[in-house]
């Protein structure tokens, strides 16, 4: 049996998408870290409070 991956929080997720470990676009990033768009809208939030 498979175990899932452990959950990363909103806060490591923007980190990996600041240091661009997750492409270009919206929806790439999204497709990439495995989230729903709801989940990444708050990614973007955090994102959005750094840069």
């Amino acid at each position: 049996m498979t175990r899932p991956k452990p959950k990363k929080s909103i806060v490591q997720m923007a980190d990996e998408v600041i240091a661009g470990k997750h492409g270009n676009g919206h929806e790439n990033r999204r497709k990439s870290l495995g989230i729903s768009a709801s989940e990444y809208a708050k990614v973007r939030v955090e994102v959005n409070k750094r840069v």
